[in-house]
């Protein structure tokens, strides 16, 4: 035989190998079934000349009947695209998800994009009238308890407003489970699921649960299904000579795969609509522990574990194990599991990995979505927060505004990424001391998510937390408190009381007692979330750090001076271990060490842990910067305390000015500081100048602080003994 010969012999045979090894995958293209009133299917309609692009190029068009048949590059494949004029595809997930060859048809559902917003309406209104009959149902049987006498007054005010606390909170369910049930296609719900969703829909959670239950019990079925694959482990040894009953088997145990995660996942949706956190992740953790590989379910669960439970060390478990490595696949979805994995290094105070990881987001965004994507300028967002936390508020105003110049090109309406935008950009001109900027920006993401939300939202919770601080900043304590508050409200009804947001609303309530004088009030929330960060964080957390730095305060305002010290040294020494020496945290940490030094009369440590404080911060904000301003008001008062009256002038002199501009003269900390302008001038024994600044730091404290505060009273006596010794 010739070379030739051989060679065409080969190339045949390869062609007809190749040809033996593709598949065809059969399919339909379709809009979605939906339930009418009374818990019907209307069904969905064929889509003909609908496009189907998979990744790696094969493409196919569907036929008048909706039909398509496309060739497979490999068993496993992706879809990169559906496309049809005027149609959206449903579910976006069936563009980073796997799948595999199937002899059943390959369903893909669209929809113009006016009958999804019609789907999604129509379920969020049957939710509200359902969520609302429940409502007035439950009212009437507590007016019955009431009227039979079998409650107390007390009771059933109590009973009314825990229901309509309740009822508050379905703001966010009503939005998630409207989104949900506008994307399933019924036509692929078999009976009984579909009474489930209608029960579920309806609001009968009871006969949802019922019927869920007719299945048997899930955990009795999971040893089943458990017992059901080690059978076919075995019989996988001994293909050949079962290879019918494993097919059946193997189906047996796909359909009941199926069956439970399902159940597991209405389970799971009943118990977060009654805010039963704990129960809710069972059920997910239950779905997940079914198929370690399926990539959602993975991340879904860590996803709820971070945003709903706050265990960090868990949720990260499974974002690792839902991360897709195969250079040959669709990393695409890499990139969401990135950045929530860098979410949670963030909030463990690892930086530089939450970089890493962020980075790794960005460059996949880029790569699949381009740079003016909706997905990349999400990562921007993040990024900049994260320098915000690291203090790099330069770097941080920077990747904000890249985020909110490319959702503004992407979205005409002020919508919920806008909102984040303004309420991030709010958060860095708060650190540059640009007060009334910063309530500016934040007053923009509240008026945006008050329009799309109702009070009680994790979103609205933070921005009332921060401009809370807004307030504290410019002495408007009662505001603060009354934001503080509100804040704290939500994110206990969202949360539950043992989580990180709930421990700084607790501290940060702490901060305004502190300020307004009220040290034991101060000492009862700063402990409740001290003992909360403990919990979550351990001892080596700058969150932990933080409130130890209050606590050495009140301490230190309640004359309990070794429990301050023990508590701010405690504190600089964990900013030391986590941060280094030269950051913002333990700079404000110094200049606390300065104060209790000067109350301890120890004016040369107070002097130089102020001066430590200065250099920091001058060398990373500028000397001009008016975060500074409470600094030079301690450096002055030590200063006149030491009798170096020059430079104590020279320094409270700096902080009026800073202040004026930066939160005006009606403010309690500029009172603070003539009250001590005024303490020097007595000193230096000019009575008349002395009096002028205490009766000015008098009229300003007066706007913010009760007759029997401690400021006012002791300016009040102060200016009786000046007068007595000017009679003299």
């Amino acid at each position: 035989m010739s070379r030739k010969i051989l060679l065409v012999l080969c190339l045949i045979l390869s062609t007809i190998f190749c040809t033996a090894q593709t598949k065809e995958q059969e399919g339909l293209v379709k809009t979605r079934g939906r339930l009418d009133n009374d818990g019907k299917v209307i069904p969905g309609v064929v889509i003909s000349d609908a496009s189907i692009i998979l990744k790696g190029g094969n493409s196919t068009v569907s036929d008048k009947k909706g039909e398509f048949s496309i060739l497979l590059p490999s068993e496993n494949f992706y879809l990169q695209n559906v496309q049809k004029e005027g149609y959206v595809v449903v579910d976006q997930d069936i563009l980073s998800k796997q799948y595999a060859y199937s002899k059943n048809p390959l369903v893909l559902v669209m929809e113009t994009p006016r009958q999804q917003l019609d789907d999604e309406l129509a379920a969020e209104r049957k939710i509200r009238r359902t969520l609302t009959r429940q409502l007035e149902e439950r009212e009437k049987e507590i007016d019955r308890l009431k009227e039979e006498n079998k409650i107390s007054v007390e009771e059933y005010s109590e009973s009314l407003r825990r229901l309509y606390d309740d009822n508050d909170n379905n703001e966010q369910l009503i939005s998630d489970m409207a989104e949900r049930y506008s994307k399933i296609d019924f036509d692929q719900l078999d009976e009984f699921y579909i009474q489930v969703s209608n029960y579920i829909l309806n609001g009968e959670l009871t006969k949802a649960d019922s019927m869920l239950n007719t299945k048997g019990n899930i955990g009795s079925d999971i040893e089943s299904l458990n017992q059901l694959k080690e059978v076919n482990a075995k019989e996988r040894a001994e293909l050949s000579k079962r290879q019918k009953k494993l097919e059946k088997s193997e189906a047996i145990v796909k359909h009941q795969l199926e069956d439970i995660a399902q159940r597991c996942y209405s389970k799971y949706e009943i118990f977060k609509m009654q805010h039963q956190n704990d129960s809710a992740l069972y059920y997910l953790e239950l779905r997940a522990s079914l198929d370690t590989t399926n990539e959602r379910w993975m991340n879904e669960t860590g996803v709820f574990l971070y945003e709903y439970i706050a265990d960090y060390d868990k949720a990260m478990w499974y974002y690792e194990r839902s991360l897709k490595f195969d250079d040959d696949i669709d990393v695409d979805y890499n990139a969401d599991i990135y950045n929530n994995m860098a979410l949670i290094c963030e909030a463990k105070n690892d930086y530089e990995k939450s970089m890493q990881y962020y980075q790794k987001a960005l460059d996949i965004n880029i790569h699949y979505h381009g740079i003016n994507s909706k997905e990349t300028a999400s990562v921007y967002n993040n990024i900049g927060t994260l320098y915000d936390t690291m203090e790099d508020f330069d770097k941080a105003l920077d990747y904000q505004q890249k985020a909110y110049e490319i959702k503004r090109k992407i979205y005409n309406v002020d919508n919920d990424e806008i909102a984040l935008c303004y309420n991030n950009m709010a958060s860095i001109y708060s650190s540059y001391g640009e007060y009334l900027i910063s309530l500016e920006y934040y007053q923009k993401a509240l008026e945006i998510w008050s329009k799309n939300y109702d009070d009680n939202m994790p979103e609205i919770s933070s921005c009332y937390n921060n401009m809370s601080h807004i307030y504290t900043e410019m002495g408007k304590y009662a505001e603060s408190l009354e934001y503080y508050n509100k804040s704290l409200d939500i994110s206990i009804k969202v949360f539950g009381s043992e989580h990180p947001n709930v421990a700084t609303r607790y501290g940060n309530i702490g901060t305004v007692y502190l300020g307004m004088g009220k040290y034991d009030e101060a000492l009862e929330y700063v402990q409740k979330a001290l003992n909360i960060r403990l919990k979550i964080f351990g001892e080596y957390s700058m969150e932990v750090a933080g409130s130890y730095g209050i606590l050495s305060m009140v301490y230190m305002y309640q004359k309990k001076y070794q429990e301050s010290l023990v508590y701010i040294k405690k504190c600089i020494d964990i900013q030391k271990e986590l941060l280094g020496d030269e950051n913002f945290s333990i700079a404000i940490s110094y200049e606390r060490l300065g104060l209790l030094y000067l109350e301890l009369n120890d004016y040369d440590n107070a002097v130089s842990s102020y001066l430590k404080s200065l250099r920091i911060r001058v060398e990373k904000y500028g000397a001009d910067n008016p975060n500074l301003a409470s600094l030079y008001n301690n450096l002055g008062r030590t200063y006149s305390m030491m009798g170096e009256y020059t430079l104590a002038l020279e320094n409270l002199n700096k902080s009026v000015e800073m202040l004026k501009i930066s939160v005006g003269e009606d403010n309690p900390n500029v009172g603070i500081v003539y009250k001590n302008i005024g303490f020097l001038h007595r000193n230096l024994k000019d009575y008349k100048k002395s009096l002028e600044y205490y009766n000015k730091s008098l009229d300003i404290l007066r706007h913010f602080f009760n007759e029997d505060n401690s400021h006012i009273s002791s300016i009040k006596e102060i200016i009786d003994e000046i007068n007595l010794e000017m009679k003299k």
